[in-house]
Order: C-alpha cells, then sequence, then structure tokens
C-alpha cells in the first residue's frame, strides 16, 4: 500500500497477527498501547518506520486494521491523510512541544497519535 503499510515476505505472524478474531486483536493491541516521549520515538521518525494516526481516530481500531492488512480501510484513511508519516515540520513541533504519544507496534510500523493538541 504505496509504501507506507504491508508485510514484508519475510514476516512470520506475531503475537497479534496470531490472534483469531477481532476484539482479540484489539485487546492484544490494547494492552501492547503506551505512551512514549518524542525522544524516545525519534529513531523511529528517523528510521521512517513511523506512523502518524490522526487524534479523532481510535489507534487501537487502526493497529487492529494494519494487523488485519485491511487495505480497503487503511487506504481510503491514506487518501484523507488521516494516517500518514510524519513530516519533518510534525518533528520539528514535537521536539519544541517536547510531545508524548500513545503508540504502538505493529511490525515494521510504529502508529503514534498525539496525546493532546498543540
Amino acid at each position: 500500500m504505496r509504501g507506507v503499510i504491508g508485510k514484508t515476505d519475510t514476516e512470520g505472524p506475531s503475537g497479534l497477527e496470531a490472534c483469531k478474531t477481532g476484539s482479540d486483536i484489539e485487546q492484544k493491541t490494547n494492552l501492547e498501547t503506551g505512551r512514549i516521549s518524542w525522544t524516545e520515538i525519534q529513531p523511529h521518525f528517523a528510521r521512517g518506520t513511523m506512523v502518524l494516526i490522526d487524534s479523532d481516530l481510535d489507534l487501537v481500531k487502526i493497529a487492529a486494521a494494519f494487523i488485519r492488512d485491511d487495505s480497503e480501510m487503511i487506504e481510503t484513511l491514506l487518501d484523507e491523510n488521516r494516517v500518514r508519516k510524519p513530516s519533518i515540520e510534525d518533528a520539528k513541533r514535537w521536539l519544541t512541544a517536547d510531545m508524548e504519544f500513545w503508540a504502538v507496534v505493529v511490525a515494521p510500523w510504529v502508529l503514534v497519535q498525539e496525546t493532546s493538541s498543540l
């Protein structure tokens, strides 16, 4: 999906991907979601593995869509720019604000959501 989302051929199922139902995936994802500072998440931004989720979306539901490889939903959100790679301008703003995020890893991606508006 436009190089932002997707699984590589070498990836096997993770613990999240091995869940059987949507609610199982969401429960496990919720348990693996946590707060992280910009300083801690910055290396993921530098590697290009950080994906920003709009604050009005449910991070757990979006992560579950990534895990299920729900390309239709993710493509729609990408087209609407509600799921995107963060920009250099975002990074500068976060550094200045010492931003904190909610984050969850859906390998190879780190999905993040701002904890408050700037």
